[in-house]
């Protein structure tokens, strides 16, 4: 939202209303289970870089996501959050973090978020403790090493051709033989044959030309047989629906965007004999996305859905980037949480409810801002595992974003697709 839209509407949210907000299960951060919202069906996207850890009725802290997959080098941002009697957020807690294996994390703690690093193939615990109530939550952080997910190969250098053979000397031609001599002389002796010319040195091969470098690879945590990937860093194939891509403001890193309300699709054919597709991807959110925000606030809910053809259990989530600066007279409700890493649904019950920018690998990094000057953005590395069997598929990723692209967009980075 634009920050002179909130100021606006501000004067219009009054407590009744923010109490009656219905997006992700009411208003006051409550609803959903203890454990946080549910994640997809038995037969849909159930598996994925993190899991679990919202908001729910007890109060008490939470820890956001409750386990995470990362790529050796690949990075998350893990939140905290301790809930009041009302299951209201409570803006005065202290948070300590520690991982009880230096050697396959590192962290970098700012109060109740920290981002964890991958550094080594392993699993390590990682230990929230809110330091005022002496409240503890952890979280498992498996690091994998999957290198071979990444960029494209370098194309083959063409080899040098081959250099000509030097031609053949001449040969000499022979004496002509000596003249009889009268009796008793001796004849003269025949003239010696001139000596062939040496054959010319063949010419050296040009030397092959340099392989290009294979783009650069991911660090989206994703296994199985790669059947399709690409990081759009060359122009965008008729395989896409959507062929606009543009470089981040930092970092200049290509990416397939900016996209507004809108569905980009991937049509892919021949895929061999399998039974599961999985789908990995980096995602780019751009802008005041509002997260869980019900159409009553005014604000969202900005829903963002990754849909396959061949199976009826999509993965539906929302993404918030507001912790109160877009609209501080509403930072305690529930319309700033977002569902990701779970799922996004108007069943409170069903309804994943988590701190903004939970599960994220990168914050503000891209140089978008909003048109208040406010940085916004975050990237999201995910894998999303589909029960599939058909050799084609049309995979759909779709924001339903409530309001223009100048204010709140999103962008595909990376998009790799596995089977097995």
């Amino acid at each position: 939202m634009l920050l002179a839209k909130n100021m606006l509407k501000a004067t219009c949210v009054a407590a009744a209303a923010i109490a009656a907000l219905s997006g992700c299960g009411g208003g006051g951060g409550g609803g959903g289970s203890a454990t946080g919202g549910s994640t997809g069906s038995s037969t849909g996207s159930t598996t994925g870089a993190t899991t679990g850890g919202g908001v729910g009725t007890t109060p008490g802290v939470n820890i956001s996501p409750e386990s995470a997959t990362l790529t050796v080098g690949g990075s998350i941002i893990v939140t905290g959050l301790l809930a009041d009697t009302s299951s209201t957020a409570v803006k005065t807690a202290n948070w300590s973090w520690s991982a009880d294996n230096g050697a396959v994390v590192k962290l970098d703690a700012s109060n109740d978020r920290v981002k964890v690093t991958g550094l080594a193939a392993g699993t390590a615990l990682l230990t929230m403790t809110e330091t005022t109530t002496n409240q503890s939550k952890t979280a498992t952080i498996t690091v994998v090493d999957v290198s071979t997910t990444g960029g494209t190969t370098g194309s083959t250098g063409t080899t040098g051709s081959t250099g000509s053979t030097g031609s053949t000397g001449t040969t000499g031609s022979t004496g002509t033989t000596g003249t009889t001599g009268s009796t008793g002389t001796t004849g003269s002796t025949g003239t010696t044959g001139s000596t062939g010319t040496t054959g010319a040195t063949g010419t050296t091969g040009s030397t092959g030309t340099t392989g290009s470098t294979g783009t650069t690879g991911t660090t989206i945590p994703v296994t199985g047989t790669i059947f399709y990937q690409s990081d759009f860093s060359k122009p965008i194939g008729s395989e896409w629906n959507k062929t606009k891509r543009e470089q981040t403001p930092v970092g200049s890193r290509w990416f397939m965007g900016q996209l507004a309300q809108s569905t980009a699709t991937l049509s892919l054919t021949g895929i061999p004999a399998h039974t599961k597709l999985k789908v990995g991807f980096t995602l780019f959110i751009i802008g005041t996305m509002d997260g869980n925000a019900s159409a009553a606030s005014g604000y969202g809910p900005d829903v963002w859905t990754l849909a396959l053809s061949g199976n009826s259990s999509p993965f539906v989530t929302t993404f918030s980037h507001d912790n109160g600066v877009f609209n501080p007279t509403i930072y305690n409700s529930v319309a700033f949480y977002q569902s990701y890493p779970d799922i996004y649904s108007t069943n409170p019950a069903l309804c994943g409810k988590h701190p903004f920018l939970s599960g994220a690998s990168e914050v503000n990094s891209l140089g978008y801002k909003s048109s208040a000057g406010i940085p916004s953005d975050s990237v999201y590395q995910i894998v999303k595992e589909f029960d599939h069997t058909d050799s084609s598929v049309n995979i759909n990723f779709t924001s339903a974003q409530n309001q223009p692209i100048a204010d709140e967009s999103w962008g595909l980075e990376h998009v790799i697709v596995s089977y097995e």
